[in-house]
């Protein structure tokens, strides 16, 4: 599995936005945006990190922006966990 850290060069490099920004965007939206498009090893870990956030969030979804926030680092602090074990 890609590491948080190649994907955040890869956001980069290709001048998106954040990783944490653009969950946050995902989760909002409901779906990805129109104006972005990810190769699918992008995609597949964006996915995944978005369904570890829903996973968080109890089933009536966030109810305040620090909430979601709070949601999208526990997403992403376990997804490093996973990648430095060498699992995922």
């Amino acid at each position: 599995m890609m590491s948080l850290e190649c994907l955040r060069i890869y956001l980069k490099k290709s001048q998106f936005t954040e990783l944490e920004h653009l969950l946050f965007r995902i989760i909002v939206l409901g779906g990805y945006p129109d104006d972005m498009y990810f190769p699918s090893r992008v995609r597949t870990i964006i996915t995944s990190l978005v369904n570890n956030i829903r996973k968080n969030l109890d089933s009536e979804g966030y109810r305040s922006v620090e909430e979601l926030e709070e949601a999208i680092e526990k997403a992403i602090s376990e997804h490093d966990e996973i990648t430095q074990k060498g699992g995922g």
